[in-house]
């Protein structure tokens, strides 16, 4: 299959959740149908509907295996430390015994320069923060290992840009809008608006630059006193097999968020036809608007003894400052001091390893990232 799936798919304030009434339903027209989608479609691209809102949510991914299936996952490596399946045999191990892997997410966005995605995995208790604060690109583990980056450290730097730009804003643009206006990087056009009842089907045509074709189905219901409608299934088609669909989404339990003015979906679920991706759900938790005092403490870069907003008191334990003017690895010392370990060459960029070290690899384990990144590379 040449598609592997394209979706990836936090003050003061309080939030309030009411479910939905009922919908008052009469027959749409067509052209009210694709007016209101195409507002959707452009106030989904416009960022600013996120401005210094605080949103958390879970995600859920991985179904309990059967006990035969990992008791010969078992035998396989039975006496063979290293082989390859051992990994996936504890991840079966800990999904038998607890479930689908739990991860939460926080996102706090005030601008394209200064956000904050912090990611808990509540299965294995590690985390990573994210986030980017007037030129300064920084990431945090559990394990105290602080990246810093700029704009000069190159890829590694714009890395966390589009950690955000493919993790956080496709599933907020889901819980908001019901993915519409999610694809921002190919051209994607309205095909075709049909009206059965009080039901539409909303068809797009989304070419790449390397003029791949992909069909996008948005399905749903009207509500006629609202003047507006509510996504409840999205389909993406390859054009090459239009009788199969490569993700399906559903978007379920439409609620009204005072943080948002609006509607949103509370929970969303996600299937792969292509079984490496697998099928995963998020569901809403909370949203907040975050006092811009607050917001900044929450996106500054951590400091040495510091109490860190979302996370508490901090133990840094190595600093990798990979900024060309800066260009060090720094310990902490007991006594709550950096001391440089080595400097680094002004053209230095951080490798894969110290990415890992710091706690790229929990964003891979994450649902969102995993499903992301390289698809938005590809779309890119």
């Amino acid at each position: 299959m040449r598609f592997k799936g394209m979706w990836s798919c936090f003050g003061t304030g309080a939030v309030v959740l009411a479910t939905l009434a009922a919908p008052a339903f009469a027959a749409p027209a067509a052209a009210d149908v694709r007016r209101w989608f195409e507002s959707e479609a452009a106030a989904a691209k416009d960022w600013s509907f996120l401005a210094s809102k605080s949103v958390k949510f879970r995600t859920s991914r991985g179904e309990s295996p059967k006990p035969e299936e990992v008791a010969a996952l078992r035998r396989l490596v039975e006496g063979k430390p290293d082989h390859p399946a051992r990994s996936q045999l504890l991840v079966l191990e800990r999904r038998l015994k607890n479930g689908p892997d739990v991860s939460e997410l926080t996102v706090l966005w005030l601008n394209e320069l200064r956000f904050r995605v912090s990611t808990s995995n509540i299965f294995d208790g590690s985390w990573i923060e994210q986030a980017a604060d007037r030129g300064v690109a920084w990431t945090l583990s559990e394990s105290g290992q602080l990246l810093l980056r700029d704009k000069d450290s190159g890829e590694n730097y714009t890395s966390t840009f589009l950690a955000f730009q493919t993790t956080a804003m496709p599933a907020l643009r889901d819980f908001v809008f019901g993915g519409i206006g999610e694809q921002t990087t190919w051209n994607e056009v309205i095909d075709s608006v049909q009206v059965t009842g009080n039901s539409w089907r909303v068809r797009c045509v989304r070419t790449s630059p390397e003029n791949e074709r992909f069909f996008v189905d948005f399905k749903g219901t009207w509500d006629d006193t609202a003047s507006r409608g509510f996504v409840q299934e999205r389909l993406l088609i390859d054009a090459v097999k239009p009788n199969e669909f490569a993700v399906r989404t559903r978007f379920e339990k439409w609620t009204s968020s005072d943080c948002f003015g609006r509607p949103v979906a509370s929970q969303v679920f996600t299937e792969n036809s292509d079984p490496d991706f697998g099928n995963y759900s998020r569901q809403w938790v909370s949203c907040e608007v975050v006092p811009a005092q607050r917001a900044a403490e929450i996106v500054a870069v951590p400091r040495l003894n510091s109490v860190d907003p979302l996370r508490g008191n901090l133990q840094l334990r190595t600093i990798y400052d990979v900024r060309p003017s800066k260009a060090a690895v720094s310990r902490v010392l007991p006594d709550g001091t950096a001391e440089p370990i080595r400097k680094l060459p002004a053209s230095y960029q951080a490798s894969d390893s110290v990415l890992q070290t710091v706690g790229w690899v929990v964003l891979a384990v994450s649902v969102i990232a995993f499903l992301a990144v390289r698809l938005s590379r590809r779309a890119a």
